[in-house]
C-alpha cells in the first residue's frame, strides 16, 4: 500500500532547514498512519479510548414534553414485550 505524503508548503522556502523539513514530513507521516489505523479499527468494530468515553445514556427529560415521553416509553415497552427482532438480528 502506497500513501501519498503531503509536502509542507515551506519546502521551497530559502530559510527552511533540512531538519525542520524532515520533522514536518515525519509529522505528516505519523498523522497519516494514525488515520489509517483508526479507519481499520472502525472497520473491524474496534474502538479506542476516546470512542469508549462517549455518551452512555440518552436523557430527554428536559427536552421532551411529559405526554410525548410517556408515549415513547410505552412504544418501547410494547416493542420489547412483543419479542420481535429487528431485521438482520442474529440471535
Amino acid at each position: 500500500m502506497h500513501l501519498a505524503i503531503a509536502r509542507p508548503s515551506c519546502l521551497s522556502c530559502p530559510g527552511a532547514s533540512e531538519e525542520a523539513i524532515a520533522a514536518k514530513v515525519e509529522k505528516v507521516r505519523e498523522d497519516t498512519v494514525k488515520e489509517v489505523q483508526k479507519a481499520i479499527q472502525a472497520n473491524r468494530g474496534e474502538f479506542g479510548e476516546d470512542e469508549r468515553k462517549g455518551q452512555k445514556e440518552i436523557n430527554l427529560k428536559q427536552d421532551v414534553d411529559v405526554k410525548v415521553r410517556a408515549e415513547v416509553y410505552k412504544n418501547y415497552l410494547m416493542y420489547t414485550m412483543s419479542g420481535e427482532r429487528a431485521l438482520g438480528a442474529t440471535q
